[in-house]
């Protein structure tokens, strides 16, 4: 039979203790690092995901944006040919007009680009005729003096009238797409995405220079672009 000394009970007491407390310490970390690790994997796992729809919800709300841009400037660009070869925007701009001739013939050309603005995305429509400085829009014409006067009592327009005719001068054959908030009369003062366009020498010899500006609304495009409209979630 084997006997012990107290003192040596008491050391493998100790010793036993101590390997229990070991378990028991691991254990316990154990326990804690494998919630932190999984934490961290799904953590890091769940924002590769959120980062990849983000890219993909951003890509396609800019798609949508760029198709809507190209659709509406394609169509302003048909709207201005459209205009420019009917006849009734012919009659009015041939050099043998008196200005009584446009007088009578204007109510026609008026009622075709109202229904043109009517009909379309463009905001408004204006067409200034640079020989006899007059100019025409959806619901009126006149004098370009009598139409900047109208302007600077109802729209508070500070633009001076040599400013803004100079502002509407074009070279002949010209097309182009600006960011203006003059070039539209109805609509003055307002930014808007307008092409403007004047007549080709070559195909209209016997009509006075003109130049036509379709605008088209900023704010359009903008919602496009929105990504909040497309069930998208913002980035910042």
């Amino acid at each position: 039979m084997i006997k012990f000394s107290p003192g040596r009970l008491f050391k493998i007491s100790r010793t036993r203790q101590r390997s229990v407390l070991r378990k028991w310490a691991l254990s316990y970390l154990l326990i804690l690092i494998i919630p932190i690790v999984c934490f961290v994997i799904v953590y890091f796992s769940t924002s590769q995901v959120i980062m990849r729809e983000i890219i993909s919800s951003n890509s396609v709300v800019l798609k949508t944006a760029q198709n809507t841009l190209d659709n509406r400037l394609h169509s302003a660009e048909q709207m201005a040919t459209a205009i420019m070869i009917d006849e009734r925007f012919r009659d009015v701009m041939l050099k043998t007009n008196s200005s009584q001739d446009i007088i009578e013939k204007q109510g026609e050309l008026i009622s075709l680009i109202y229904n043109y603005r009517t009909t379309s995305y463009a905001i408004d429509i204006f067409i200034y005729i640079h020989d006899i400085d007059y100019g025409l829009s959806t619901t009126t014409a006149n004098r370009i003096s009598l139409l900047h006067e109208a302007l600077v009592h109802y729209k508070d327009s500070v633009i001076d009238l040599d400013s803004w005719r100079e502002s509407l001068l074009m070279p002949t054959g010209t097309a182009r797409y600006t960011v203006s908030n003059l070039h539209a009369y109805d609509e003055f003062g307002k930014a808007a995405i307008v092409y403007e366009k004047s007549l080709m020498p070559s195909l209209f010899g016997s009509c006075n220079s003109v130049s036509l500006f379709i605008a088209l609304p900023i704010m359009d495009i903008a919602r496009a672009a929105d990504p909040s409209r497309h069930g998208a979630p913002a980035s910042r």
